[in-house]
């Protein structure tokens, strides 16, 4: 075999390797959303937003959505999701809260981060951070622990 086989085999390897973690990472992700909305009493939805809510006016307006779970906590609906826009050659990632209800809803679970954006779209006031990523689960329990509660 010549040196430039050898160079395609090593870069797809790399490509093939890459895509498996990235895929694996994924899976163990919704596995782990799963467990945390049966916990939490929650529906999982997958990649279904509930009806009632809109992301039109928001800068999540045309986002791919995956991991949706819908239920209520303090006698409010809320929807978790993870999200990824892509405008151009700009991709970033993040996991929203939604909580049906005033902006003033999610002030208390803002808090916790002065780059945490809630805007809002028809009665839902919507939570994200959009330089932060996906939320790790433990922070995502952490949020919705804190929705409704008086600063």
């Amino acid at each position: 075999m010549s040196v430039s086989h050898w160079l395609f085999l090593g870069w797809f390897l790399c490509i093939a390797v890459y895509a498996t973690v990235v895929l694996s990472g994924d899976r163990r992700r919704t596995r782990t959303i799963q467990t945390l909305a049966l916990r939490l009493g929650f529906g999982y939805l997958d990649t279904t937003l509930p009806q009632t809510l809109s992301l039109q006016g928001t800068e999540l307006e045309q986002v791919k959505t995956w991991n949706v779970m819908e239920g209520s906590r303090n006698g409010m609906k809320i929807a978790v999701f993870d999200c990824q826009s892509t405008r151009g050659r700009v991709t970033w990632r993040c996991t929203a809260i939604a909580a049906q209800g005033t902006s003033e809803t999610l002030s208390s679970a803002a808090r916790f981060d002065m780059d945490v954006r809630v805007e809002r779209s028809g009665d839902w006031a919507i939570m994200y951070q959009k330089s932060a990523g996906l939320m790790p689960p433990d922070d995502i329990e952490a949020y919705m622990t804190s929705i409704g509660v008086a600063t």
